[in-house]
């Protein structure tokens, strides 16, 4: 008789599952799908976002349903588009992601992946390249993001 019973993960997997969804694919799916991606994610929102850590954790579940993910789409800076994904703040340690922003620009061809990440002071600011080099741009409050996310998309 089969087991169906699921394969619990442990903190240090679960880490190590949010790391490769936060800094590798995410970005990877965002800089070489260009508009694809941020359009399924204004479509299917946190359910795709689910799916990421689900399709990494196998043959483990993934400890995160939909409901511990909030996907917003904001308003356009300038003409960049830009959405908004608050991660679970079960499980995080530093360096994880708070939340993340996913910028794209049609006109330009411009993408852009921002990380507000844990830590011991508060939140820094961070951003993953096409070539997945993260860059750290220091500590930031929640109330100064979208400002130093525009300074830093108009001055690429």
């Amino acid at each position: 008789m089969e087991n169906d019973t699921k394969k619990e993960m442990d903190l240090k997997d679960i880490q190590e599952l949010r790391y490769l969804v936060e800094f590798r694919l995410i970005p990877g799916y965002l800089h070489y799908s260009r508009d694809a991606f941020p359009k399924d994610l204004v479509e299917h929102k946190e359910v795709l976002i689910t799916a990421l850590y689900y399709k990494q954790a196998e043959p483990e579940a993934s400890p995160y349903t939909p409901e511990d993910f909030s996907v917003e789409d904001l308003e356009q800076i300038g003409n960049w588009n830009c959405v908004k994904i608050e991660m679970p703040d079960k499980h995080i340690r530093m360096p994880l992601c708070r939340r993340v922003y996913i910028l794209w620009n049609s006109e330009t061809d411009g993408i852009g992946y921002y990380t507000v990440e844990q830590s011991l002071k508060g939140n820094i600011m961070g951003s993953v390249d096409k070539e997945g080099t993260h860059f750290n741009y220091g500590e930031v409050r929640q109330e100064e993001e979208i400002f130093r996310i525009t300074a830093l998309i108009y001055k690429e």
